[in-house]
């Protein structure tokens, strides 16, 4: 967990003291070389990592996700990723494939923004094994959460 703050005016020197002053067991801090910025971040250990196979098809994930935010009233960004094979042929007649693209097992990628902490989006992203989340970011003055991430679809 991080944070950055950049100097409108005055110094950065305070951080230094709040630092000293209330030690936090995890919590350390960096100002960069311009002395115009800081930023702190907090060791939350380890995150449980829970792995299942892919089970559900795109078109199913697609259909799923859109369903549920269409009736939650809630914009959300889907785009389906595959993996691109060229076929080529070689001066003896053989097909030779090679990728195309840096995707290699097909998948539904999300995002979407809410006022919601994860907590309360964990019911709904533990129905989808093989989910994976890529980024989640907090804006304080907004209070908005940015979710993205990507569900595997099994290889047949």
């Amino acid at each position: 967990l991080s944070a950055s703050w950049s100097m409108q005016w005055g110094n950065l020197g305070w951080i230094k003291r709040a630092f000293e002053e209330y030690s936090i067991r995890g919590l350390d801090f960096l100002i960069d070389q311009s002395g115009q910025t800081a930023i702190a971040s907090l060791g939350i250990g380890d995150v449980a990592v829970q792995s299942s196979a892919p089970k559900m098809m795109i078109h199913e994930l697609q259909e799923e996700f859109t369903n549920f935010f269409q009736a939650i009233n809630q914009p959300v960004r889907l785009q389906i990723n595959r993996p691109e094979i060229k076929q080529e042929v070689d001066a003896m007649g053989l097909k030779m494939e090679t990728k195309k693209k840096e995707v290699l097992f097909p998948s539904l990628r999300f995002s979407f923004s809410s006022d919601l902490p994860i907590e309360n989006w964990m019911a709904f992203f533990n129905k989808f094994s093989a989910l994976e989340i890529l980024n989640l970011e907090y804006d304080p003055d907004k209070n908005i959460w940015t979710y993205e991430g990507q569900i595997y679809e099994p290889v047949i």
